[in-house]
């Protein structure tokens, strides 16, 4: 009896602590799109991703040719994906109750960039590619996937940093590693380095720094969006006012957007209104209404 009783405070304890366990490694919050350009699927081709949609662990970013996504995770970190890339959010776990938060973003093929706000301590968010693991704590790079150039053998992984450092490692030997930092890049497969850690030529670092200013506004209009919001609430019901210039509409909304829509229009102006079935665009002349699905494109001007 007392063997049994023993037993089964055993077994409840083992099944508590694993309930524990599993509301510590709950779900981060999704990240949010922030902008489209070109043809972005969500999942599989075809299933069109849209500005204001959540991506979660789990799922897959497609981008076409002259292409491109950016995405927004919680604490305003940023992500862009290129053109003929293949992303996926493999892990989003939130911090809670002795576990250290741990997002792993997968590039499969193409290239991303991104600008990572720095961590709590202990909390990690990784890059992995078909060869290589980027790990940082608060930097902005880049990291592009080149294919392999024959069956059975594998690609490369290029690795371009731009602020802060990065800790990098070959997938299947993680014995050969490097710290690479601001204004370095190295480049490796599946488990050696191809090129060594060296200077990012100036042109090339240029260019880079110019996508990074570009790809920090839409953080920037963000969290003007969000402040614009907390200062002046919407109220039920509450008309937009009548703002007659495309400056007035920046002005106002701290962003200027151009919206193609499916039949070739398209409208300049701010996404005041987003869900699945309807979108509402405040133009020059106006609040416009339109389908969400009649949207292919939403570009920052």
């Amino acid at each position: 009896m007392t063997y049994n009783l023993q037993r089964t405070l055993l077994l409840s304890l083992i099944i508590l602590g694993a309930a524990g366990c599993m509301k510590a490694a709950r779900q981060a919050e999704p990240m949010t799109v922030s902008a489209i350009l070109g043809s972005v699927s969500l999942n599989r081709p075809g299933s069109v991703l849209r500005p204001g949609d959540a991506v979660k662990a789990g799922d897959r970013i497609i981008t076409g040719e002259k292409s491109m996504a950016t995405l927004i995770l919680p604490d305003t970190s940023l992500v862009r994906i290129f053109e003929k890339s293949e992303f996926t959010v493999s892990g989003r776990i939130a911090a809670g109750e002795g576990r250290e938060a741990d997002t792993v973003l997968s590039l499969d093929r193409g290239r991303t960039m991104l600008i990572v706000q720095k961590l709590a301590k202990g909390d990690r968010l990784r890059v992995k590619t078909p060869t290589a693991v980027a790990a940082v704590r608060g930097t902005t790079f880049d990291v592009s996937v080149r294919e392999a150039p024959a069956k059975g053998t594998s690609g490369v992984t290029d690795v371009r940093v731009l602020n802060g450092t990065v800790y990098v490692e070959a997938k299947d030997k993680p014995q050969v590693s490097a710290m690479v930092s601001e204004g370095e890049m190295i480049a490796l497969s599946n488990e050696s380095v191809v090129e060594d850690k060296k200077t990012i030529p100036e042109k090339e670092m240029k260019e880079l720094q110019e996508e990074e200013k570009d790809l920090g506004k839409a953080g920037t209009v963000q969290q003007e969006t969000v402040k614009k919001k907390e200062e002046t609430p919407a109220r039920a019901g509450s008309t937009p006012p009548v703002l007659k210039t495309e400056a007035a509409i920046k002005e106002f909304y701290h962003k200027l957007e151009e919206v193609d829509l499916d039949d070739g229009t398209t409208l300049v102006g701010a996404v005041i209104f987003q869900n699945a079935s309807v979108a509402k665009i405040h133009t020059s002349s106006g609040v416009i209404q339109v389908p969400t699905s009649s949207i292919k494109n939403i570009r920052m001007r």
